[in-house]
């Protein structure tokens, strides 16, 4: 695809406030804006700047979202930043897209660059936002928009679920190849330029929505901050924005945001705490059944039949007689997830009886469910 460059690009996702101190840190605000009983914590501006954590405990208060045309790139750090304990086996705990010939993979991404003017020198002195630039333009270089996984004349012609770099030498992917590329591409530019020493790539589902669509989220560190955005790389090459969109790729609130993070890190105790905190907000029935599921899940994690006791009984308590059909069917949808992961919290407790209870009454209401696919199955 053309060309596009980062500074060039207008921000479709600039905020309407300005935040009169340029210097100031754009951070997870905690104004709590109600709309017709739902309560949105915005991920919004906030002119007062983080101060340096006391402790590396502090971490967890420390991280932000920014919208990445809001980061101050230059500001960054490029030495070495030593990261917080949870973070130190980030690279292992992020999931790295299939390449079996990282030789091949090399040589493919720097053609590309070659293409775009850039060679190894030009590279190594690139600064992080040229550098992350190059990236997404080698991506776009690559591809071509193609469904690649559904098209019946491209499979029988190549085949499916082939490694990334196979993807990238054919020219065609769907937004889950142009994410699994920006991950590749991205991981063999680093080694090229230590000034990306502190910056790391992975899937939008660090704190990101479930959605059928794949994008990437990047993290910045910094002596006292964790530096978060979320940005589509498949859109960006499609005549759209690079920028994640509020309500669709992350959720509008920040409660849910850093549940959905630290869930994701499997830091499944301050996950189900922000869950907790996000719950005691005025909100729409659905949205509480759409916490609990979330927080039924944690609860399983930690292997906590109090918490998992709590959930249900709140679950419960969400219908009423006045419900109408429709409602009771939407607030349904989320009962079969309560069941099961009750019924796991008491396998692993080897509550045999009980768990054996929340299994059948989970096959007998939900025939169609996922989970009770799952138990036929076995």
């Amino acid at each position: 695809m053309k060309l596009r460059v980062l500074s060039d690009l207008v921000n479709f996702g600039k905020r309407i406030i300005k935040n009169p101190l340029k210097s100031a840190i754009i951070t997870i605000g905690l104004t709590g804006i109600l709309c017709g009983g739902c309560s949105y914590h915005y991920l919004d501006i906030n002119a007062n700047k983080i101060s340096q954590p006391k402790n590396k405990e502090k971490w967890m208060d420390s991280i932000v979202y920014e919208d990445f045309y809001d980061i101050d790139f230059d500001a960054l750090p490029t030495h070495k930043i030593e990261m917080p304990k949870p973070f130190k086996s980030l690279n292992k705990r992020i999931k790295l897209p299939k390449v079996t010939n990282q030789k091949k993979l090399e040589k493919i991404v720097f053609e590309n660059a070659e293409k775009l003017s850039y060679d190894k020198t030009k590279i190594a002195n690139l600064s992080i936002k040229d550098a992350l630039n190059l990236c997404l333009n080698i991506v776009s270089e690559t591809f071509e928009y193609f469904d690649v996984d559904n098209d019946e004349e491209f499979i029988k012609k190549y085949g499916e679920f082939l490694p990334i770099e196979e993807y990238m030498e054919i020219g065609n992917g769907d937004c889950n190849k142009y994410s699994d590329a920006f991950i590749a591409t991205f991981r063999i530019i680093k080694k090229q330029n230590k000034n990306l020493n502190n910056v790391y790539v992975t899937y939008g589902d660090l704190g990101g929505m479930t959605k059928p669509h794949a994008w990437n989220s990047l993290l910045y560190f910094t002596e006292n901050q964790i530096i978060i955005t979320h940005i589509d790389p498949t859109r960006y090459d499609n005549h759209g924005s690079l920028e994640a969109k509020k309500g669709y790729h992350i959720p509008w609130d920040y409660l849910e945001f850093r549940a959905r993070f630290f869930s994701k890190l499997k830091l499944y105790d301050k996950s189900y705490e922000y869950y907790e905190k996000l719950y005691s907000q005025p909100l729409y029935i659905i949205r509480r059944a759409q916490t609990l599921s979330k927080m039924a899940f944690v609860s399983s994690q930690l292997d906590d039949k109090q918490k998992m006791d709590k959930v249900r009984k709140r679950f419960s308590h969400l219908f009423t007689k006045e419900m109408t059909k429709e409602e009771l069917d939407n607030l349904s949808s989320y009962h079969d997830n309560i069941l099961y992961y009750s019924y796991k919290i008491e396998e692993s407790k080897k509550n045999y009886k009980k768990a054996e209870q929340y299994k059948k009454e989970l096959i007998e209401l939900f025939p169609k469910s996922y989970w009770t696919r799952q138990f036929m199955k076995k």
